[in-house]
């Protein structure tokens, strides 16, 4: 999804099983955090798994550093807003 939106995945960024990705347009990355979830929910999960899964979006300019990684303020707010994000019940995805 992220490619398939002009996104791309640095390497080495990241912690534990998150997944951090850049899009050079904001809608790129909306439609991308869309396709994550309705692929996530379209899944054959057995019943008494519950899956939850926090997105987190941010705009704002960032700087590559060392060609690999990047850094800035959006990159902190957009991971403390993943930080804070709650599971919605009972909601189906559109």
């Amino acid at each position: 999804a992220i490619e398939r939106h002009g996104g791309y995945r640095p390497p080495d960024q990241g912690e534990g099983d998150s997944v951090f990705a850049v899009f050079s347009v904001a809608p790129g990355a909306v439609a991308c955090a869309l396709d994550f979830q309705r692929a996530l929910a379209a899944e054959p999960w057995p019943d008494q798994v519950v899956l939850r899964v926090r997105v987190a979006l941010h705009t704002g300019a960032l700087e590559l550093r060392d060609g690999r990684n990047y850094a800035g303020l959006a990159l902190n707010r957009c991971a403390r807003l993943r930080a804070i994000a709650t599971n919605v019940r009972g909601r189906d995805l559109p």
